[in-house]
């Protein structure tokens, strides 16, 4: 089941489907699991996070403006 419109709570929103690089895995990363991530600054293509893979646990780069 998925809200529509929340009612008075601010929830946490998915933002992005990130798929690995490596075993192909697609997973759900939320804004609020930002936090847990590296934050990489970049001022040539932007900057970046450093998301592992749940599965296989390989490390893949993901635009902060995606989020």
């Amino acid at each position: 089941m998925k809200v529509v419109k929340s009612g008075g709570q601010k929830a946490s929103r998915v933002k992005r489907i990130i798929e690995c690089n490596k075993c192909g895995c697609e997973f759900e990363v939320q804004s609020s699991d930002l936090n847990g991530f590296k934050l990489v600054g970049d001022w040539r293509d932007g900057d970046y996070y450093k998301i592992p893979c749940p599965e296989c646990k390989t490390v893949n780069n993901t635009a902060t403006s995606l989020f």
